[in-house]
């Protein structure tokens, strides 16, 4: 829906959401109202443009904008520009809240040891420079996100993943930044790599994370192993499940999500339009950022001059804020 047509508080805390009219949370539990909030990775450095085409498109605008960083990415930037606060302020400007994923190409027992907290900070400095620029900013962090697989330098090592994700918060809140400008999101995979444990093993403690999410893909048969067109479910229950169980009191945010535009088995504008009804009757999670970029395969929903009849279908039965806390 368009803005202000539903509004909704977040505690600034983020361990849970009071929405307007919604049933009393008993204990351990979130009620989050029949609703859902989209969110998009956009492919364009300019987002704020195609943020603003994407909502004229849609009918409606999307309440997350999702980012990949690294802490070297202002390495030979030079003078007053940084490439962390633009591109964070581009999803800003774009009239969502960034979702920024940062990774570190390192191992997670180099990064738990602290051999790039200078670095962190580095990074963390950047971060102060977009929310300086006030008016309300705020920034969920997800860092070192899909540590639970082989793919990523700091994967598979849960017991120094907790130690590196919790130098970040500390770093963070070190230099005052508290949960009223960052919140921290828990991002495995929902799938883990054999022989690397399990999602809860990766859990860093419920001070240490305000948002539970996780990656999920249908990637149908154009990618293998992969063999078969999957469900809204097949592909995230059972991460859903899975985090509940870890942390109930903890809202869950989808972090990355997307199934093939073509040629992968299925309808791809069904599985968005049951994607958004899916999510919007699971009473612990908010919402999902799709991984709207042409990469492994076309993931995208919308290219700048098309958007698919499944998001635009979505988008009407869907609620929207910004900024996130009233």
């Amino acid at each position: 829906m368009m803005r202000g047509l539903r509004r909704w508080t977040v505690v600034l805390a983020f361990v849970g959401m009071i929405v307007s009219g919604a049933p009393a949370a008993g204990a351990g539990e979130i009620v989050i109202e029949d609703e859902v909030h989209s969110g998009i990775y956009s492919n364009e450095w300019y987002r704020e443009a195609d943020f603003d085409s994407l909502a004229a498109a849609a009918g409606g605008r999307a309440t997350f904008g999702g980012t990949f960083h690294n802490i070297n990415e202002n390495d030979g930037a030079g003078g007053t520009w940084s490439n962390t606060r633009e591109l964070l302020n581009e999803v800003w400007l774009g009239e969502a809240t960034p979702f920024a994923n940062v990774i570190v190409g390192a191992s997670a027992f180099r990064i738990a040891r602290g051999d790039f907290d200078a670095k962190i900070h580095e990074w963390a400095s950047h971060v102060e420079q977009y929310l300086n620029k006030g008016q309300g900013r705020t920034v969920i962090i997800a860092p070192l996100q899909e540590a639970n697989g082989d793919w990523v330098p700091y994967g598979c090592d849960p017991g120094n993943f907790k130690g590196a994700y919790q130098r970040f918060v500390d770093i963070f809140r070190s230099r005052g930044l508290d949960e009223t400008k960052v919140r921290w999101a828990f991002a495995p995979n929902g799938w883990t790599t054999p022989g690397c444990g399990s999602i809860t093993d990766y859990y860093p403690g419920d001070s240490y994370v305000d948002v539970l999410s996780f990656s999920g893909y249908n990637q149908g048969t154009c990618l293998p192993p992969s063999t078969k067109w999957a469900s809204v479910a097949e592909v995230l229950d059972g991460p859903i499940a899975e985090l509940t169980a870890l942390s109930p009191t903890k809202p869950i945010l989808v972090a990355q999500t997307a199934a093939g535009r073509s040629g992968c088995g299925g309808d791809q504008a069904q599985w968005v339009r049951d994607l958004f009804a899916h999510l919007k009757a699971k009473p612990n999670v908010f919402g999902f950022v799709w991984f709207n970029i042409n990469k492994e395969t076309d993931w995208r929903v919308w290219t700048g001059s098309w958007i698919s009849p499944g998001w635009q279908d979505g988008t009407r039965t869907a609620s929207y804020q910004w900024p996130l806390s009233d």
